[in-house]
């Protein structure tokens, strides 16, 4: 044994001197990942739109800035609304319960220092559903009692049943707008020459008429026309909704259609439409299921995470599968491009997401169907992330 002594020390004062020269790159990309505090940029980066290395560049940050981390996926973190930055390129230093993570950041207090100089961190971040609770938009009771709103904890925020946004009119006519064009200009009266409103339809958008004039006009809501045709071109052709919908279609009950193939998400009353907005779901390998289901828990901030992303704050959770499979907002992408990219869920808005969550209750019957085709862009599309292997 005495022979192996010299060999294990020589061996252990390398490991030493190695991990002490390790550069300010090597540390980074090493070290194990940090969601949920605060941390300092090493270096100016680029920042991406997306949540990955190939995305487009949305801007740059400066070397010495304090960022709150709120998401990682494969090699990347999420510092912000639609801003991504290289995780080799910022050291976390403080986690998510407030604790130094390195040993040049020490805490008195509420205070934090860096090598002895007081510092400011930006401020706490506050999830969506603090936002709402501070200054609610939503006129119906609100039901969540207290300021902060953690992470993982179930609560409706609001009575649910108060909140209907049907307009009680009888529906005349259900139609979705064709892709002929990448949106339809709406009317404020049933003719060409009429003003425009401020809105657009879209394609694949399912629109519920109220009132036909000559089969050529419908009226989809107060003041608002779209036209069927353009010149030769069809605009709005009927949708099929006895085709896949619930008992509650028949009935006037909430319910919420998912369609996967053209990627759009419907929330009914009844016969009645009130929110359609395009979503993402699941990517190659990770397929969102066709089927009927009831949603049975909601949480309006939750933490997501698997072998290649974590993501905090992920806010107005609808979970509907036994797979926890749900219906969610998604801050870290706008990329609703009539294509999959999730890992299973169903990515909405943030705007509609909270909406949706408002006014559908535990319970609610989800309808999953027309069943996405990938395609060889998608199979590329879902093999992107894999090649950031941390």
């Amino acid at each position: 044994m005495r022979y192996r002594v010299i060999p294990l020390l020589f061996a252990f004062l390398l490991a030493i001197t190695g991990a002490l020269s390790f550069s300010e790159e090597t540390q980074a990309a090493g070290r194990m990942r940090e969601v949920g505090g605060y941390g300092l940029v090493l270096r100016d980066s680029p920042t991406f739109a997306y949540g990955s290395l190939d995305s487009a560049v949305n801007g740059q940050i400066k070397k010495g800035q304090l960022v709150y981390i709120n998401g990682w996926q494969i090699g990347v973190y999420h510092i912000g609304s639609l801003r991504w930055v290289a995780a080799a390129s910022v050291q976390p230093i403080i986690d998510a319960n407030g604790n130094p993570l390195v040993n040049y950041v020490s805490r008195q207090g509420s205070q934090y220092y860096m090598n002895g100089q007081a510092i400011q961190l930006p401020g706490r971040y506050l999830t969506e559903a603090e936002k709402f609770l501070a200054n609610p938009d939503i006129n119906a009771p609100i039901t969540y009692q207290g300021g902060h709103v953690a992470e993982d904890v179930a609560t409706e925020v609001v009575d649910t049943s108060a909140v209907r946004f049907a307009s009680g009119e009888a529906v005349a006519a259900t139609m979705r707008v064709t892709n002929v064009y990448n949106f339809i200009y709406l009317r404020t009266e049933p003719r060409e020459d009429a003003p425009q409103v401020s809105y657009y339809a879209y394609p694949g958008e399912i629109l519920t008429a109220y009132e036909v004039v000559g089969d050529r006009w419908y009226r989809i809501a107060p003041n608002v026309w779209a036209p069927r045709t353009w010149g030769n071109d069809v605009l709005l052709v009927p949708e099929n909704v006895a085709g896949y919908a619930p008992a509650e279609y028949y009935n006037g009950g909430k319910w919420i259609s998912i369609d996967l193939a053209r990627q759009r998400l419907t929330a009914w009353e009844g016969n009645d439409i009130i929110l359609s907005t395009p979503v993402k779901s699941g990517k190659y390998g990770y397929s969102t299921p066709t089927g009927v289901w009831k949603t049975y828990e909601k949480i309006p901030s939750e933490r997501m995470s698997g072998s290649d992303y974590d993501l905090k704050d992920v806010a107005w959770t609808q979970y509907f599968t036994r797979n926890r499979i749900a219906i969610h907002a998604a801050y870290w992408h706008n990329n609703y491009n009539g294509r999959p990219g999730s890992h299973g869920c169903v990515n909405i808005p943030p705007d509609k997401a909270k909406v949706l969550f408002m006014w559908a209750p535990v319970g609610t019957t989800i309808v999953a169907h027309n069943a996405y085709v990938y395609d060889a862009q998608d199979i590329r599309d879902a093999q992107k992330w894999n090649q950031y292997n941390r």
